[in-house]
């Protein structure tokens, strides 16, 4: 499951096809300017990826509505904030070159 969509997730590994209008709308600005402060996630093929469907739509504009809300804002950001801490500590333990000190 994903806050992105309603039914099950959506694999966004690929680089989803930009359809005309996007650079003609400066999407493509918009869409580098929200992402890059958060590169290490890469999130434009999410924001590049088209809904298919209305509901995708009325979906996705309930989540921002949720995200506007100081409290589930401040949930998220503390959420991420935990997730970027347990990755730094992985790249740190992979880094070891020991295994003694690894499993301390």
């Amino acid at each position: 499951m994903s806050i992105l969509a309603a039914g099950p997730a959506t694999a966004f590994d690929g680089a989803p096809a930009e359809s005309s209008c996007f650079r003609d709308l400066n999407l493509d600005q918009i869409v580098a300017a929200a992402t890059v402060p958060k590169a290490e996630y890469n999130l434009g093929p999410i924001f590049r990826a088209p809904l298919r469907d209305i509901d995708g739509v009325l979906y996705r504009q309930a989540i921002f509505r949720d995200l506007e809300r100081p409290e589930v804002r401040a949930t998220l950001d503390a959420f991420a904030g935990g997730m970027r801490e347990l990755h730094a500590n992985r790249r740190r333990i992979e880094s070891i070159r020991y295994e003694w000190e690894r499993q301390a």
